[in-house]
């Protein structure tokens, strides 16, 4: 018979079996980007507060048929067990692609946003009463050194509270990420190089309950039993992650997502696996899934916009 043993902290719990240990982490709850209301625009900013609209509308329209795509189960996740390995594998295997509409809706996204910013420019540039420049436009640069060397040509005629402001926000990369992967991903979607990409994490079932340990839904920890609605400790973590896995980029048809050795079938209940989609390489959406991504940035541009608006007097 195997001897289990089973320890838990704050962060996870960690099985012992016949020498072997295995730790599983709690997911931790995302925190959610709160879109504004379009109202909180200052209609100074009509045409950047349109684009900024019609970027939420595509948002909502890339949701609505990347729901649509996943409902044809376009993926599977397949268990086998390596006799020679002795171990169990989990494969994610990838039965149909992406439809092309999804990458162009996500450009779509990206260049209103992008727009959004440069049309704020042009607007605070015309109310002064001054030409625009062929030049103007939110300097979004690739480097601090880069910035400084571009930003007078293209804030030329904007008040000078505002180009201080822009200068706070530090757009540019090693400044404000953010900024700088909407101006790449613009710069991608401008060359067909935006293509939505899965990313699939893994999650486990395991046997988190200590015996004789109850909760109640007060959230008391009860021994040996506990009121009707009490539940076996551990029970109300659900699935949890185990540790040393991150999500994964799905960029063949076949990946091996987990593994586990098989004197862990003992704790683990079940494995799942959760896909998302992404678009741009890691290095500028660090695997994000894509609504965080565009509820992020759509959010930022407001928050940009309502700044500028507040400090700016038109004449």
């Amino acid at each position: 018979m195997s001897f289990i043993s089973m320890t838990g902290d704050a962060d996870g719990v960690t099985y012992r079996i016949d020498g072997r240990s295995a730790r599983f982490l709690y997911p931790v709850p995302p925190k959610p980007c709160m879109i504004m209301r379009g109202s909180e625009i200052s209609d100074k900013f009509e045409e950047p507060k349109a684009l900024v609209a019609e970027a939420i509308f595509a948002f909502r329209r890339f949701e609505e048929a990347f729901a649509t795509f996943n409902q044809t189960g376009p993926f599977e996740l397949l268990q086998q067990f390596d006799t020679d390995e002795n171990c169990w594998k989990f494969r994610f295997l990838t039965k149909k692609h992406f439809p092309v509409q999804l990458e162009a809706i996500a450009k779509t996204v990206v260049h209103n946003l992008r727009a959004a910013l440069d049309l704020m420019i042009a607007t605070l540039v015309r109310c002064s009463g001054a030409n625009l420049s062929k030049q103007a436009g939110f300097p979004i640069s690739k480097s601090r050194q880069s910035f400084e060397k571009e930003f007078k040509a293209k804030l030329e005629n904007v008040p000078d509270r505002i180009i201080q402001l822009i200068r706070r926000l530090k757009p540019y990369d090693g400044g404000n990420q953010a900024l700088w992967a909407l101006a790449q991903l613009d710069n991608l979607g401008k060359h067909n190089e935006l293509p939505p990409v899965a990313v699939a994490e893994v999650s486990v079932a395991v046997r988190t309950a200590m015996p004789g340990v109850f909760l109640s839904p007060e959230g008391e920890i009860c021994l040996l039993g506990g009121p009707p609605e009490a539940i076996p400790f551990g029970h109300d973590r659900g699935f949890l992650i185990p540790e040393g896995t991150s999500p994964t980029r799905i960029e063949t048809n076949d990946v091996e997502l987990y593994r586990f050795d098989a004197a862990l079938r003992e704790c683990v209940d079940g494995v799942s696996a959760d896909a998302v989609v992404t678009i741009g390489p890691y290095a500028l959406t660090r695997n994000f899934p894509v609504s965080d991504i565009f509820a992020y940035l759509i959010h930022l541009v407001q928050r940009i916009l309502k700044a500028v608006g507040r400090i700016w007097s038109p004449n």
